[in-house]
């Protein structure tokens, strides 16, 4: 009920339509910083007048007028990212990224305890990932190399096969 975009949108008038069939008439113009530190533009829309509404108490917490505070690019994202994800092509794409990509992640976050950035900038983090990555690929090629080692290979390298890794490359 209280979701602006489930409300119907007369584009013509530039209004939303709440619940109890009163109109949401555009006021003003807005912008803001959001906690990244981007500046957002937003439409702010108000309520023509709710104060005999039954509907208020589940509509808003605010003394006054119900207030909308609507993101068009953000919404128009959001609709893109919809739009492609009921597509099969791209759904299927996305489904395969969880696959690729996600798992890297996942184990770097969870398996070597890599949460936070040490250093500031994008410069020096992206040094600091890139050596994380040249860790995690490592690791990667040790295990597939002691893998493919024979037991008496495993024997002879013991539990040590990412220091004897420079000797196969």
């Amino acid at each position: 009920m209280s979701k602006v975009q489930n409300w119907p949108y007369r584009e013509e008038e530039d209004v939303f339509i709440c619940p109890n069939n009163r109109k949401v008439l555009f006021k003003r113009y807005s912008q803001r910083k959001n906690t990244g530190g981007y500046e957002q533009d937003y439409k702010i829309y108000e309520c023509e007048d709710c104060t005999d509404c039954p509907l208020k108490a589940l509509c808003t917490k605010a003394k006054g007028n119900r207030q909308v505070h609507w993101n068009p690019v953000y919404e128009e994202m959001k609709a893109k990212a919809r739009a492609a994800l009921d597509d099969e092509q791209k759904a299927a794409l996305y489904a395969k990224r969880k696959v690729d990509v996600e798992t890297v992640f996942g184990d770097i976050k969870g398996n070597r305890s890599f949460t936070r950035f040490l250093l500031r900038g994008l410069a020096k983090t992206q040094t600091e990932f890139g050596l994380v990555a040249i860790a995690h690929n490592l690791l990667k090629v040790a295990g597939i190399r002691l893998a493919t080692f024979s037991q008496k290979e495993k024997e002879r390298f013991g539990k040590r096969p990412v220091l004897q890794i420079a000797l196969f490359i």
